[in-house]
């Protein structure tokens, strides 16, 4: 789940109580305490009835973006030693589906999600590295 350990896996996340109509689900991981923010991670195309993800799964279905770290897969918090970094993950749940190629930039993703968005949730996780 992060760069230290046995994998730079993700996490397992469960989804609950959506929007009636939402049509597919965008996820993302930002680190807010880069500038930018960094974007670690962004997946669509994520079907609303899958109630989550399991750690290091995705649905068939779904899509992972170019992140800022410049790889369309899921890249796990890695601050510098000794700092301790914010890493907020989004749930966008949306009223009509997402129409981009596989490996899109994550910024655009996120653009493209914000005008069918019908519900946001949201949770900040932190991550220090210290040896």
């Amino acid at each position: 789940m992060t760069c230290d350990g046995a994998g730079d896996y993700s996490p397992p996340l469960v989804f609950s109580n959506l929007p009636a109509g939402t049509v597919e689900l965008v996820l993302s991981m930002v680190d807010e305490d880069k500038p930018g923010p960094l974007i670690h991670w962004v997946e669509w195309m994520i079907p609303p009835d899958v109630g989550g993800l399991a750690e290091h799964t995705k649905p068939e279905a779904a899509r992972e973006a170019l992140s800022d770290l410049g790889e369309a897969t899921y890249n796990g918090p890695c601050p510098p030693r000794g700092e301790t970094h914010h890493y907020r993950f989004t749930l966008l749940a949306l009223a009509k589906p997402l129409s981009l190629p596989y490996g899109a930039p994550a910024r655009s993703v996120l653009a493209a999600a914000k005008p069918s968005t019908t519900a946001t949730a949201t949770f900040v996780a932190t991550y220090r590295r210290t040896t």
